[in-house]
């Protein structure tokens, strides 16, 4: 494949251009094995220059690649921006072990549907 070829010619320019994108050596070898990968599904009957599509694919790459991270950066938010963190609902396990650790009865066992007493008591037992 011409691409593969050109860009493993000319791998440290590539990575060169890469890194002038996203500022970090690994994140460019990351990207240039990326556009290797890539190249290798490339049809190469339409590229007139194998190096000038090989240049162009890592640089969208490394400016996807940048995007990525800028919104990932972006979505990260510091402590003092929270105003609340919900609680997740406790589920009838999690208040079943609460109440098994902190020795209270366990109330709905003394309901009369038997068949939900058995298996609260099932599970209860397999859990302790």
């Amino acid at each position: 494949n011409a691409v593969v070829n050109a860009m493993i010619e000319n791998k440290e320019k590539l990575l060169k251009t890469i890194e002038s994108v996203v500022k970090s050596r690994s994140y460019s070898e990351d990207i240039f094995q990326d556009g290797v990968i890539k190249a290798y599904g490339v049809k190469i009957d339409d590229i007139r220059c194998p190096i000038g599509y090989a240049f162009r694919m890592v640089y969208n790459l490394a400016l996807d690649e940048s995007r990525r991270r800028r919104q990932q950066m972006n979505n990260y938010r510091s402590i003092d921006q929270v105003q609340e963190i919900t609680a997740p609902i406790p589920t009838v396990l999690d208040q079943l072990i609460t109440m098994r650790w902190s020795h209270c009865p366990v109330p709905f066992l003394q309901m009369e549907n038997q068949a939900l007493s058995l298996l609260v008591g099932s599970v209860l037992a397999l859990l302790f």
